[in-house]
């Protein structure tokens, strides 16, 4: 079995490393992770009982073997390291951070944190996806109109 070198990372919070022997692909251990670090789970590991911490969750980092992926509302995202720093740096600079990490977590993530380049991008595509519904539309209005004779419709 190989073991996979793991770091659950609390943005600005909390870090903790350890093995998990597997040959599962990282989505199932994801997965793993996720179940073996939150209360209820029924599957909680003992290191995450004796840290004393909250549950993983939304916008925490797990990495495997040096790979970054951030829990989604559904699945897991690649990060990279720059961005789990920056992310660090911006949760600990929060004004919220002195109540605690998580809720300057919470705030931080309705910030975006990504290139101009990377808005512009999704823009873009964006709209060829609408350029698309309203063509869509105006073949659709040809097509009832050439269906259409005298203010009667044929169809």
């Amino acid at each position: 079995m190989k073991k996979n070198i793991i770091t659950v990372i609390y943005p600005g919070e909390f870090r903790s490393t350890f093995v998990i022997e597997s040959d599962a692909t990282p989505e199932s251990i994801l997965e793993t992770v996720f179940a073996q670090w939150n209360g209820g789970s029924g599957q909680e590991s003992e290191l995450f009982k004796q840290s004393r911490v909250r549950s993983f969750c939304i916008n925490d980092i797990a990495t495997i073997n040096g790979e970054d992926y951030q829990c989604r509302y559904f699945g897991w995202e690649p990060v990279t390291l720059d961005y789990v720093k920056e992310l660090e740096n911006k949760v600990k600079s929060h004004p919220k951070y002195s109540i605690g990490a998580w809720f300057a977590l919470g705030d931080v993530m309705r910030i975006p944190i990504i290139k101009p380049n990377i808005i512009e991008e999704n823009l873009i595509v964006e709209r060829k996806a609408v350029k698309k519904v309203v063509e869509k539309m105006n073949d659709s209005k040809t097509l009832l109109k050439k269906c259409s004779i005298n203010n009667r419709n044929i169809l």
